[in-house]
């Protein structure tokens, strides 16, 4: 059975810029009997046609002209789906500041981001807490959101991290990730929910925010963070990849190499 784990990002721009990717995982099937209900939670009055939890806290988007109450009942309706199918969830940090400082200057100019380090952090993070839980050891399929260009240079790195793992871990890694349009892919939805609600939590500017949903969107959860010690093992595992060198400048990106050949 191949379980499948749907994974979205949420960005701070304070407190050292951290970034977040978080998600849930279950079964194949039970994803598409979610992703029915959710369409049909979203199409109950007022009607919406996408979820993006930026929108709704802001009342912008789908939520123009709402107000907060009738906001807070469609997060509850969205919410207590999540907690009916009972998915289980992951996340994954790291410090831009700690990642600009240690990583990037070895990184290739394509990955000058710190997306690589939180992706390669929530699908280690995700296999570890399902070889180490008592599950069985399905395969997870990742599924993330759409990054642009970046994510087609991130997943580039895929076999790479496999490699990188012990067998136990790499066994449970599934196929080779995908990015998807979230506003198609619903279970997507779900996870920029919780994405976003784990961020806010972290921060203090946002520590007397009435995060009313958390008890039905968070339940049999794992947390990682991509300590200064991570950063430093993987630049030096990055540094030993052949060829990295000769593609981390602009002029020898990954990108612009791509553009001559065609």
């Amino acid at each position: 059975m191949t379980l499948q784990a749907f994974v979205d990002d949420s960005r701070s721009d304070v407190d050292g810029g951290n970034l977040i990717l978080a998600g849930y995982v279950h079964t194949a099937d039970r994803w598409l009997r979610f992703s029915n209900d959710w369409r049909e939670a979203l199409h109950a009055i007022p009607k919406i046609q996408y979820f993006r939890m930026v929108e709704a806290n802001n009342l912008r988007g789908q939520f123009r002209g709402w107000k907060e109450p009738e906001r807070d009942a469609k997060l509850v309706s969205l919410a207590k789906l999540i907690y009916e199918y009972n998915p289980w969830s992951f996340e994954c940090w790291v410090s831009k500041t700690a990642f600009d400082r240690i990583l990037k200057p070895v990184a290739p100019y394509d990955l000058k981001n710190p997306y690589l380090v939180c992706f390669y952090g929530a699908i280690v993070t995700a296999a570890r807490f399902q070889a180490s839980e008592g599950m069985k050891p399905d395969p997870i399929d990742f599924v993330f959101d759409e990054q642009g260009g970046l994510g087609s240079f991130v997943v580039s790195w895929y076999e790479w991290i496999k490699q990188w793992q012990s067998p136990s871990i790499s066994a449970v890694l599934g196929s080779t990730p995908i990015f998807r349009d979230d506003k198609k892919v619903l279970p997507l939805q779900a996870a920029d929910l919780l994405a976003w609600h784990l961020r806010r939590r972290k921060e203090k500017r946002f520590s007397a925010e009435n995060r009313f949903v958390m008890d039905y969107i968070f339940g049999n959860h794992v947390e990682a963070t991509i300590t200064e010690d991570v950063l430093h093992v993987l630049a030096t595992k990055m540094s030993g990849v052949p060829g990295v060198k000769e593609v981390q400048s602009k002029k020898t990106s990954i990108r612009r190499l791509l553009k001559r050949k065609n």
